[in-house]
């Protein structure tokens, strides 16, 4: 049995085993994800990420195997990006920080995230899904997904910003809701 919740204190110290696997493939020349394992990201990020409450994580059977950062917050270069849907800050929702164990690769948990993202971002009110990710990052979690996906801009230290097309997918959802349509918590 899995679910996607919010991390709690007894989760970091999976979440950060999680971070420096990641950095090891890395090293290894096993991934390409752009991160630099003595900045970002590092035990620091999960906890501050826990103090703001926008830490969760997919916990299968006591095994956290996954975690992202969930929340309203977007970069400075946000502001510059050509999003194929333009939005006010309040309804945007941005996912960052996606990280899957590499011990459980391949088990399809990245596009559960994601899909786990997308109904979270509707019940919260945000209709425009952000995904923040690194430009030299070989693993895409949503290419599989449902969801049209538009690179939108890249700053100076490498950050892709993707555009989730969810606008249809709100207007349907929305009515879907109105029809009593579970979402999760």
């Amino acid at each position: 049995m899995w679910e996607i919740r919010k991390a709690n204190i007894n989760d970091i110290e999976a979440v950060t085993a999680i971070y420096n696997r990641i950095h090891k493939m890395e090293a290894e020349g096993l991934v390409r994800i752009g991160w630099n394992p003595s900045i970002y990201p590092v035990r620091a990020t999960a906890e501050e990420a826990l103090q703001r409450g926008d830490l969760f994580v997919y916990e299968q059977d006591g095994t956290i195997m996954a975690s992202a950062i969930i929340n309203r917050t977007q970069v400075p270069v946000y502001a510059t990006g050509q999003w194929a849907f333009p939005a006010n800050d309040d309804e945007v929702m941005v996912l960052h920080t996606l990280t899957v164990d590499p011990i459980c690769g391949g088990r399809g948990i990245g596009r559960q995230f994601v899909a786990f993202y997308e109904d979270y971002a509707l019940r919260e009110g945000c209709s425009i899904l952000r995904l923040d990710t690194n430009a030299v990052n070989s693993i895409d979690y949503t290419a599989d997904a449902d969801i049209g996906i538009d690179d939108v801009a890249e700053d100076a230290v490498g950050d892709m910003l993707k555009d989730v097309g969810t606008q249809h997918r709100h207007d349907e959802d929305t009515e879907a809701e109105a029809r009593g349509r579970n979402t999760g918590s």
